[in-house]
């Protein structure tokens, strides 16, 4: 377990409430868990829960999730969880109720006396919520009437703190910017375990990695349209692509309109004649990252991806969309306020290749497709670069180790006097 001096001045009889929607998934889940395993005397309230809590399952409670998911349902749910939450919260009486994500951040704004309120933003509303549909407007206006009310309203980008102060009203003084954290030891210890399957051959052969949920958000249908134009080189490449999400479908879709061979989980052999491996959701994905030529993102929007920070912690070289400001701010140690996705087509960083937010969606622009395969294409070619890069990733990657961000969550969520940036 993480310890900080700053503990110290946390009472640990006094508990602290951690709220969220799983520990498996996203960011949002893996800071989650992390928070559950290191701050002292935690407690989680889950919203849902489709897998087995192990280590950390005597801290956790998982509320009842009811089956049907008509609108009427949904309010009832949802009524149910405020209840519940104000309930615990009367019995806990944490000294502070930390919440990730929207529904779990409502939750600890529509309850009291759980000590100071902490919520996490993980992503831009004005991309998350784009649509104008009834729920994406009802959650961006109980953003806007709630988030202003929490005591520490923290954002995992800087372009995310400055969507909660100047869209949503939240006071700066209140706003603060807290990277994601990842586990740089336990990445390291279970990405040299063995799975015992076909997947250790693949582990043997060339591919590229992917490893986010499968929506419009994370922009596969480009990525599978620049990894065809990269086997049209004649190059002899896999991709790999570890998530679960609702543009499966489609994606299988579009292999098929490109020609490629699809290889899905469930199976007792490696297919060698498959082109795209969707892997699903693995509870150990490390061993795959570690091996891969590349690492990929295409996302059209992001925060802080998870998965990219545990890439460059295990020294893959990596080929990103810059659509966040935490990417780019990663990537060359800038930050521009004005600039929250990156312009220039290709822009060899000491990490690793920084590249144009891709359009979402398939039928993508051809251009911008190859200027990604060229990329990627120059990455694998160029033998000097990639090892700069591994060294130099890694290094990075360790600024983000959770022995370093969870003094970052001391100093700014339990100190009574502490000033925001």
């Amino acid at each position: 377990m993480v310890k900080s001096v700053a503990n110290d001045r946390v009472n640990k009889k006094k508990k602290i409430l951690i709220l969220s929607t799983e520990l498996f998934g996203g960011g949002a889940e893996y800071v989650t868990k992390l928070m559950v395993k290191t701050l002292e005397n935690s407690l989680c309230v889950l919203f849902t829960s489709s897998h087995a809590l192990n280590s950390v399952e005597h801290r956790v409670i998982v509320l009842r999730q009811f089956s049907r998911s008509n609108i009427l349902v949904r309010i009832v749910q949802n009524i149910y969880r405020v209840i519940h939450i104000q309930l615990i919260k009367l019995k806990t009486r944490p000294v502070v109720t930390i919440s990730h994500l929207e529904g779990p951040n409502f939750s600890n704004m529509l309850t009291c006396l759980g000590g100071k309120t902490v919520i996490f933003s993980h992503n831009l509303f004005s991309k998350n919520y784009s649509e104008y549909e009834f729920t994406s407007l009802a959650k961006k206006l109980l953003i806007r009437i709630l988030y202003r009310r929490a005591d520490v309203a923290v954002g995992v980008s800087r372009d995310i703190c400055d969507e909660l102060t100047n869209e949503y009203g939240v006071q700066k003084r209140r706003v603060t910017f807290i990277p994601n954290p990842i586990n740089v030891n336990e990445i390291d210890d279970r990405s040299r375990q063995e799975y015992g399957d076909w997947r250790d051959e693949l582990l043997t052969r060339r591919y590229l990695v992917n490893v986010a949920s499968f929506s419009k958000q994370k922009n596969h249908l480009f990525l599978v349209e620049v990894f065809k134009l990269i086997k049209e080189r004649q190059i002899d490449l896999k991709l790999v692509l570890l998530g679960d999400g609702k543009e499966k479908d489609n994606i299988v879709d579009i292999c098929g309109k490109l020609n490629l061979v699809v290889q899905g989980p469930g199976v007792d052999n490696l297919n060698q004649g498959a082109d795209v491996y969707l892997l699903g959701h693995q509870i150990n994905p490390y061993p795959l990252v570690r091996e891969a030529d590349a690492f990929l993102l295409t996302s059209g929007w992001e925060g802080m991806p998870i998965s990219l920070l545990e890439a460059m912690a295990l020294r893959t070289p990596v080929v990103v969309s810059g659509c966040s400001s935490a990417i780019k701010e990663l990537m060359t140690d800038q930050y521009d306020k004005d600039e929250g996705t990156y312009s220039t087509s290709c822009d060899r960083t000491q990490c690793g290749i920084l590249m144009a937010t891709p359009p979402t969606g398939g039928g993508s622009n051809m251009t911008v497709a190859g200027e990604w395969a060229d990329a990627i294409i120059g990455l694998l070619e160029d033998s000097e670069y990639r090892s700069n890069c591994m060294h130099d990733e890694r290094r990075k990657a360790e600024k983000y180790d959770i022995s370093r961000i969870s003094k970052l969550w001391y100093r700014y969520l339990f100190s009574e006097d502490a000033e925001l940036n």
